[in-house]
């Protein structure tokens, strides 16, 4: 835990909430009661318990016999009250607190969301408290160290349902045209973890053991919940195996909201998504929402266990949460869906994977996995790629490096030693390095799980070669610097293969190394992609690596390294963007997942950094002949067989071709859009989002009003927000600056309005028009999204897409006013500034080809 962070202390501690609300779904006002038993110590005379947005009406406070008033002051910058009291209090004291609140529709707190149903508009309340909100529904000690039980009561109106984390204990209808809904006693957990929901809701029920798993939505759409109900009981059944310890709870609710801010909350045993994270429309559902759905499911239900059963002692372990959920979720699929192949997605998966994670952690604005929150205003900053992406990717690289085994080991001492309580990153690795000195395995666990964790940044290996040696070296990697930018070490675990067959590892912990090679022609590090560091190859080296994958010697995984490292290189201004693509037409025009899928990737980002520039044709020749041939390869039409990835690279061949406005590829996907309007599944559901960014991307105002229609009309999620993205595609400035006023509309969700400037934005044609754009609404967008909403942070990081002295003045200048900032905003802006620095450098060094 921080040694400066801001907390209640420890002077009163709960056991016990016992919560009573009155919703109103007419005013949208809630009367709340709340009796929290606790321990005070000797001679506590205040009490101090967190609460925002909420009017207190008054609190007693009872210890044994005696109980008296409490003077009631608010702390709104701190969000604080505190109970001060005449008489000092010790031992067990109940508190007592009446109070008022709002739902409002700001998508943190106990808030409301809208559904349309038969042409009627309803509305559902659900909860959204993490990190640090629940205390907008009730004054309590909203910490994630203070773990307590809940009972709570509703009382509604009596045709609606109630959900909370535990099953329903009674039913009582009052007289009033009311009913009270009395809730099970909730296990031991942290104030951020309890969920209320209330509304009309429908239900798909189904069992693993003596588990009821449901799937529950608003009205009218839970037809499209049978695909998730499948994955939610295969995830429960996996984990119980893998972790040794059973899901605790008697029910497991999947629950759909139509407003979200964040993709879905692991509320214990009530666990909250956005809806196009959950349902889909199972008979005609694309590969890859299939896998998304899938993937979110599995990551939430990985948190009943790492998050719920042990949970984080403060928020600067944050990861011990998310790193752990992501990468199960992938263990957990790839048992559960063996043919999707999985965790040959996770170097490039776009939430978690090992791409997303560097390129994060390559920026000198970067923080540790681990690090320091010091109050509520800080807690979002945790909430990133460090915790999730690069967390996941080093928990990979430590369980390679002291085994299987050892480490699963080591997460069930963890969970079984903590379930119920709190713990830190010391107390994981600890756990590891006991199960790994059980086995007597000569590793440095705790070394090596300490440095990664509690330390920025990662490192670039060189190597060279002589005849007898293979000479490595470390040094920092950032991505705005031409050298290296410091002779920091880490212990890195290396693993290597030669042409001969030879494999071998260390443990790299200085920064030279020299590693004993006979009779080899090139030596490739980093085998099997699980290590969190670069490699930087010199030139006869790298051509033998090239010549490699040329022939099949090398698998697309550590194919990829290689070109993903040579990219960066080019990308960081070491190398010129000619070597680079040398490298890709000599070596690797017909490579295997997924440095295929990288390529393409990458030649898209010159593309759009070409933009305007002299060496664009030369990038557009280059990936013309790329996807071409990686489409003829695939085809137009899917196999029955084939896998999730080779959809995956069809669409994306076909997006780029339509980016390089190829005429063949237009005209065909214009021919299908007149096709999926007669009949939907005419169109393989695999191509339908590209389909329609075509018909944007080519087409004019007629298109649009089409586009916009369907996608009003649209009631299945997915292809929903598919239709609503397409609109970020039109060239047309026109069209551009009118369909970014409709991502501001009511049409749009405030949880979707993120959808269409983030499509615009990647078009360097509309660079002034979204940076206008932005800067004009920015005081809007302030109020609109909250920091609870983790939103407002993903405007800032669209504009990095810049490249050019100008908008990068404009850029600074307009942040540089404080009143355009806030705590949550900070390093996104130092971050962008930093990228788009990076951005200009590029483009600098590659204009005269």
């Amino acid at each position: 835990m921080s040694e400066n962070h801001v907390t209640l202390g420890r002077s009163v501690v709960p056991e016990r909430y016992t919560l009573e609300l009155e919703p109103n779904l007419k005013t949208f006002r809630f009367k709340g009661k709340v009796t929290i038993k606790a321990h005070a110590k000797a001679g506590t005379k205040a009490i101090r318990l967190n609460a925002k947005d909420l009017r207190i009406e008054g609190a007693r406070v009872k210890a044994g016999n005696a109980e008296q008033r409490a003077t009631v002051t608010m702390n709104k910058k701190q969000q604080e009250i505190t109970l001060k009291l005449q008489k000092p209090v010790a031992g067990e004291i109940s508190i007592m607190i009446r109070y008022q609140g709002a739902n409002t529709d700001s998508l943190d707190g106990f808030y409301r969301s809208s559904y349309t149903y038969k042409k009627k508009k309803g509305y559902i309340l659900v909860t959204q408290f993490e990190p640090a909100d629940a205390r907008k529904a009730l004054p309590c000690f909203d910490e994630p160290e203070f773990k307590a039980v809940y009972d709570v009561s509703l009382t509604i109106d009596k045709d609606l349902d109630a959900i909370s984390n535990t099953e329903i204990k009674e039913a009582s209808t009052a007289k009033n045209g009311k009913k009270t809904v009395t809730f099970h006693t909730s296990p031991k957990m942290s104030s951020y973890l309890l969920f209320l929901a209330v509304g009309k809701f429908e239900y798909l029920k189904g069992r693993y053991r003596n588990v009821t798993v449901r799937v529950v939505t608003t009205p009218g759409k839970i037809q499209y919940g049978k695909f998730a109900l499948g994955v939610g009981k295969n995830s429960l059944q996996f984990y119980e195996r893998y972790f040794g310890i059973r899901y605790p709870l008697k029910k497991l609710d999947l629950i759909a909201a139509p407003d979200f801010a964040v993709g879905a909350m692991e509320n214990w045993g009530a666990i909250l998504f956005r809806e196009t994270e959950l349902l889909c429309d199972s008979d005609n559902a694309s590969k890859v929402s299939r896998q998304h759905i899938s993937e979110t499911i599995a990551h939430e239900i990985a948190h009943q266990w790492f998050g719920d059963l042990v949970t984080m002692k403060w928020w600067d372990d944050t990861w011990l949460n998310e790193s752990f959920a992501s990468i199960m979720a992938f263990r957990a699929l790839d048992s559960i869906y063996p043919k999707w192949k999985i965790m040959e997605q996770f170097p490039l998966d776009s939430r978690e994977g090992t791409d997303l994670a560097m390129s994060a952690d390559q920026l000198k604005d970067t923080h540790p996995i681990s690090m320091p929150v010091r109050g509520v205003e800080n807690i979002e900053d945790s909430f990133d790629r460090i915790s999730y992406a690069k967390g996941s990717n080093v928990l990979v690289m430590l369980e390679d490096y002291v085994g299987p085994d050892v480490y699963r080991d080591g997460l069930h001492l963890y969970l079984k030693k903590h379930a119920y309580s709190n713990a830190t990153k010391s107390d994981l690795w600890t756990a590891i390095d006991a199960a790994a000195r059980h086995k007597r395995r000569r590793v440095k666990a705790l070394e090596v799980a300490r440095a990664w964790v509690e330390r920025e940044g990662y490192p670039i290996v060189s190597a060279y070669r002589t005849e007898h040696v293979l000479h490595v070296s470390q040094s920092r990697y950032t991505l705005t610097e031409r050298k290296a930018a410091g002779r920091e070490t880490w212990p890195v675990p290396v693993k290597y293969t030669a042409d001969t067959g030879a494999q071998g590892s260390l443990l790299l912990q200085s920064t030279d190394h020299d590693v004993k090679i006979e009779g080899t022609r090139w030596v490739k590090l980093n085998y099997g992609q699980r290590g969190f560091y670069r490699v930087k190859y010199v030139d006869d080296l790298l051509d033998e690596l090239g010549n490699a994958i040329l022939s099949g010697k090398i698998n697309g995984v550590d194919a990829w390294g290689i070109e993903n490292d040579l990219f960066a290189l080019v990308r960081s201004g070491r190398l010129r963007m000619r070597k680079y693509l040398k490298f890709v037409f000599r070596y690797c025009m017909d490579v295997k997942y997924p440095a295929n899928m990288s390529i393409s990737e990458h030649l898209g980002w010159l593309h759009t950094m070409g933009y305007n520039q002299r060496y664009l044709g030369w990038v557009d020749k280059i990936s013309h002949e790329y996807h071409v041939g990686m489409l003829k390869k695939l085809g137009w039409r899917r196999n029955k067989s084939e896998s999730t990835i080779d959809s995956m690279l069809r669409a994306r061949a076909i997006a780029a071709l339509v980016r390089l406005d190829h005429k063949p590829t237009a005209k065909r996907l214009a021919e299908m859009f007149k096709a999926f309007n007669k009949k939907r599944n005419a169109v393989d559901p695999d191509l339908i989002s590209v389909m329609f960014a075509s018909t944007a991307w080519n087409g004019k105002g007629r298109e649009y009003k089409k586009l916009a229609k369907m996608y009003e009309k649209e009631e299945v999620p997915e292809i929903k927000m598919r239709l609503l993205a397409s609109l970020g595609y039109f060239r047309d400035q026109k069209l551009v600056s009118r369909v970014l006023e409709y991502s501001r509309s009511s049409k749009v969700r405030l949880q979707n309005s993120y959808a269409i400037p983030m499509i615009v934005s990647a078009n360097p044609a509309n660079n002034a028009i979204m940076l206008k754009w932005t800067m004009k609404n920015w005081s809007r967008f302030m109020k609109l999204y909250t920091p609870g909403t983790k939103m407002l942070s993903g405007f800032v990081k669209e504009l990095a897409i810049n490249n050019d002295s100008a908008s990068k003045a404009a850029f600074a200048k307009f942040f540089g006013n404080s009143k355009n900032r806030r705590p949550d905003l900070e390093r996104p802006i130092r971050q962008t500034l930093e990228i788009i620095d990076a951005n200009i450098r590029f483009v600098g060094k590659n204009t005269d080809k």
